[in-house]
């Protein structure tokens, strides 16, 4: 623990039994990433590096045609061994005739995709988890406190369950929690 003034810093080390998710509010779509289905990987294609590569290889009119065109066929799922043609694999490769070692450069992270998504059937949208900005995911501080409040809270309301009455979580809160008191004054910097 380190004191900084009227403040206590502290290192936590979590263990975590079940996953655990805390988005950023960033979501990847078919055309962001990449699935190759042997690895059962996921890569992010660096959006500033392909748009330039579009650029540099006069693919621009051919990238708006594919966005276009493919608008019609978004609900289309791919039949056995059919390859989904609405995803940026296939443009890259198929429209673009990109070789692998061009598309590779163009990967800037890739993750596993265990048993996620598959071949047979239509790519999903990921959602990214908050990450800080050397690149390394973490939890909030707000969403850690958020979690120890529900832990808490489900312990004295399991406790609390054997009582005859019926359980108000209002009650609950403020008789085991310090919470802030909501007044009706205007120039309460609570309100």
């Amino acid at each position: 623990m380190k004191q900084l003034g009227h403040l206590q810093e502290y290192t936590l080390t979590l263990t975590t039994k079940a996953p655990v998710f805390v988005g950023s509010g960033v979501v990847y779509g078919k055309m962001d990433y990449i699935f190759d289905a042997v690895r059962k990987t996921v890569s992010f294609i660096d959006q500033t590096q392909f748009f330039q590569l579009l650029i540099d290889r006069d693919l621009i009119d051919k990238y708006e045609s594919f966005i276009l065109n493919k608008r019609s066929t978004e609900n289309k799922r791919p039949t056995e061994n059919e390859h989904p043609t609405d995803t940026i694999q296939y443009f890259l490769k198929n429209i673009c005739k990109l070789d692998a070692k061009t598309i590779n450069s163009l990967i800037v992270n890739r993750v596993s995709a265990a048993d996620a998504l598959d071949e047979n059937h239509s790519l999903q949208k990921i959602q990214a988890f908050i990450r800080r900005a050397d690149g390394r995911a973490y939890i909030p501080g707000s969403s850690l406190k958020g979690c120890l409040r529900t832990v808490l809270l489900t312990n004295m309301l399991l406790r609390d369950s054997n009582k005859a009455e019926p359980i108000n979580i209002k009650q609950l809160e403020s008789k085991y929690l310090h919470t802030l008191q909501i007044t009706n004054k205007q120039s309460d910097m609570v309100n």
